[in-house]
């Protein structure tokens, strides 16, 4: 048996059209929990061996138990083991997509976008999570791990590109194109592709020293197909360090049409971003005038989706309100009680803050301007009072 743990009851129906009905047509098999009370009356039952639980990672954030999510995390992973179940945790926080034996992450629209297909193989005995990870065509994952893995081997016999320290490699642990370059610097980028880890490695080693190229491959993480070189591309451009218009080469093993249909895509479209074969002898650019007044039409050559782990659009309205409410103000977002500054590090408010040109500082007399015209306000003044003993109660 399936059992979904989603507090999310309208995300599903609104986002997804995973209604009610359309989760009755697969009622024999998958089995919803949306409350706390629902996931301790029936825990016995849910955590049964050989069933499959598929957890939404921020279940408990609105409930007694959200101190403790982190431990009730860990004591999932540990029943997965020792109960023989399979465990899917999904958020709208996850980027990207691995499976590590019988415990998967996945971003919670990927997870909706192929629950039904997931359904429909579990329904004839066909219990690969690789399904519900990728959809039907899980497939191109292999494919793309072949082709990978052939790169890597030919990698071997070609001579690398003579280029100096001046440039920066930046490298996957794993699966990496050896013997590319000579002489440049170069980073590893290791299977934790979140967004707050790629803000903590820009900021850790695109901050330091001015390159005159970033080379990066197409692919980085555990999960080829999520193309994660696109979106750290994405990360580098929304982020201020001295690398930010610095050009950047993604070099791949496959063509383009893999590509399409990502959500960073559009970023192979703007300025001095540009996507090569790993086997071609040179990387001759054809640079273009590339500024900081310029970024921000670059960026919104780019549609990003807002993330799943917001309640609405509205959720991110406030948020973002209050972040430039903030700036306007001159007043720090550190100082901002209650606003969770992680949000800061996500691609999707980087980006927001890019294409929307937040990322200068507001100029000195600007500031200045504000200050004497704050003075200039008055307070509050009281012109009178309303007696409200004067008027009958009905």
């Amino acid at each position: 048996m399936i059992y979904l743990i989603d507090d999310k009851k309208l995300r599903q129906e609104k986002d997804y059209n995973w209604s009610t009905s359309r989760f009755e047509e697969f009622n024999d098999i998958i089995s919803p929990i949306y409350t706390l009370d629902e996931l301790t009356q029936n825990s016995k039952k849910i955590f049964k061996e050989g069933n499959v639980v598929l957890y939404h990672e921020s279940f408990l954030d609105l409930t007694p138990l959200r101190n403790e999510a982190i431990d009730r995390r860990k004591g999932i992973e540990e029943k997965a083991i020792s109960n023989n179940l399979s465990v899917v945790f999904f958020s709208g926080s996850k980027n990207s997509r691995d499976i590590k034996n019988n415990i998967a992450n996945i971003p919670v629209s990927a997870f909706y976008n192929n629950l039904e297909i997931f359904l429909e193989k579990y329904r004839n005995e066909d219990l690969n999570l690789n399904y519900l990870l990728f959809g039907e065509n899980y497939k191109l994952e292999e494919d793309l791990q072949t082709k990978i893995k052939v790169a890597v081997e030919f990698s071997q016999t070609l001579p690398p590109l003579e280029i100096d320290d001046l440039y920066l490699h930046i490298r996957p642990a794993f699966n990496s194109v050896k013997n590319l370059f000579t002489k440049a610097k170069e980073q590893v980028v290791f299977n934790n592709v979140s967004d707050n880890e790629f803000s903590s490695f820009i900021f850790s080693n695109l901050n330091k020293e001015e390159y005159k190229t970033i080379y990066l491959p197409i692919s980085l993480g555990s999960v080829l197909s999520d193309f994660n070189g696109l979106r750290l591309a994405t990360h580098i451009r929304c982020t201020s360090t001295l690398n930010q218009l610095t050009p950047i080469v993604i070099y791949s093993n496959i063509d383009l049409s893999y590509l399409l249909g990502n959500e960073y895509f559009n970023i192979l479209n703007t300025k001095n971003i540009f996507f090569v074969n790993y086997m071609i002898d040179s990387f001759d650019l054809n640079l273009k005038s590339f500024t900081i007044e310029d970024l921000p039409s670059e960026m919104a050559k780019l549609k990003l989706e807002v993330p799943k782990d917001y309640y609405d659009n509205h959720s991110v309205a406030n948020e973002w309100g209050i972040y430039q409410l903030a700036r306007n103000a001159n007043i720090p977002i550190s100082n901002v009680e209650g606003f969770d500054q992680k949000k800061l590090e996500t691609i999707y408010f980087k980006w927001l803050i890019a294409k929307n040109n937040l990322l200068k500082p507001i100029e000195e007399e600007v500031i200045v301007e504000q200050k004497k015209y704050s003075e200039q306000l008055s307070g509050l003044k009281v012109l009178g009072k309303i007696d409200v003993s004067k008027f009958s109660k009905k």
